[in-house]
């Protein structure tokens, strides 16, 4: 009887160490990726950026009206990036 619950204890205690050595690793490897994220962060932004792209958007419209009085319209919205 003693010897079952001394095993049991010993098998509790052996999947406790490993689920607080594996929580360990895990969080290890979270700070690791932070570092890393950081730093790729701060060399991103020491690095002198290009100067912003300008939009340029040009609307066109006509307009239409039939003998009966009815008007069609259409309008065309064109947007391009200019240098």
């Amino acid at each position: 009887m003693i010897l079952a619950l001394g095993v049991i204890i010993f098998v509790i205690g052996c999947c406790l160490s490993s689920y607080e050595d594996n929580s360990y690793n895990a969080e290890r490897r979270a700070e690791q990726r932070h570092r890393e994220l950081m730093r790729a962060l701060d060399e991103a932004s020491r690095q002198p950026h290009p100067p912003a792209q300008r939009r340029v958007k040009q609307v066109r419209r006509r307009f239409a009206q039939d003998k009966n009085g009815n008007i069609l319209g259409e309008e065309i919205s064109e947007e391009e990036l200019e240098d």
